[in-house]
């Protein structure tokens, strides 16, 4: 199995949109695929540990649960790059233009969410703090009635 084949047969905007990363977020990208590859490649059973001993040592993957691994770990794996693509996306905003999108987003329903394909979506709050984490050095945005500008 390769894992960037099967993020992009799986899961194609979010493979497309992580070619567009800049270059440190593509290091992250690379180094998260590199990371579930391993795991992938290495036999280790990433399903819930179901006994005690499961729980104090490492466990192989068994063959028939090879499919539901696989899910599983492509869901891990689409996860960890949307969180990647989101930051990418959100290091090249200004404080005003972030401040503007969230009150124009909150106007029109405040529990909104943004979608990314139909496996991923994100808030207003956590594109405030994603925000603010990618952007120490600025004054930080906050949840008020309105976001304040």
């Amino acid at each position: 199995m390769d894992i960037y084949e099967e993020l992009h047969s799986r899961y194609i905007q979010l493979y497309a949109s992580a070619m567009d990363l800049d270059k440190d977020h593509h290091t992250k990208f690379d180094l998260v695929m590199k990371k579930y590859q391993k795991m992938w490649d290495d036999g280790f059973s990433i399903l819930p540990a179901t006994n005690m001993m499961d729980f104090m040592a490492t466990s192989k993957r068994k063959p028939e649960d090879e499919k539901k691994e696989l899910s599983l770990l492509m869901e891990w794996t689409a996860d960890k790059v949307f969180d990647i693509i989101i930051e990418n996306w959100l290091s090249k905003l200004t404080r005003e233009q972030v401040v503007f999108m969230l009150n124009a987003v909150s106007e029109l329903d405040y529990n909104a969410q943004l979608s990314f394909e139909k496996s991923h979506s994100i808030t207003p709050k956590q594109i405030l703090n994603v925000w603010n984490k990618t952007h120490q050095e600025a004054e930080n945005i906050y949840m008020m009635p309105e976001f304040e500008s």
